[in-house]
């Protein structure tokens, strides 16, 4: 059935071994604390091109090569924090986004620390690959045409 909650339509769809918490009209929730799924979450990211303006490359490089990434224990803090027994993991630290790409850098914790969107990160990881991509292929020619000069091969 479907339910009227503060001004939102949503709806609860089971169907083949499966729930849906179908969401309308809802621009935004917000949670404090943690949302775990032990199952799927699919969600999509606006990209159209008719809701862009300004559309130019990214120059993915020049971003990553001042960020570091680690290996890492989370604390005893976070994990109180987090409510789970997380330890060992992978990451950046977010002192170190915000001074390179501080849109990515935001609050957490009733704003006591610091958190990284990672989500953001993968346009900047595309637009590096393919600037790698460019310049390996330039290189592949290069040497093709010197290979060719020198009768190599």
């Amino acid at each position: 059935g479907f339910y009227f909650w503060r001004g939102v339509n949503a709806g609860v769809d089971s169907s083949a071994n499966k729930r849906y918490i179908l969401i309308y009209n809802a621009p935004t929730w917000e949670f404090t604390g943690n949302i775990v799924a032990t199952g799927e979450i699919t969600a999509y990211s606006a990209s159209d091109i008719r809701l862009k303006e300004n559309v130019r490359r990214l120059d993915g490089l020049s971003y990553l090569r001042r960020l570091n990434f680690y290996e890492f224990d989370w604390n005893d803090k976070a994990r109180e924090l987090a409510g789970d027994n997380r330890h060992h993991d992978f990451g950046g630290l977010a002192q170190d986004f915000k001074n390179v790409l501080p849109d990515l850098v935001g609050n957490i914790y009733n704003s006591k620390y610091l958190g990284i969107r990672y989500e953001k990160l993968i346009p900047h990881l595309g637009a590096a690959l393919l600037q790698i991509d460019r310049v390996q292929s330039e290189h592949e020619k290069r040497i093709a045409r010197i290979e060719q000069r020198l009768n190599i091969k």
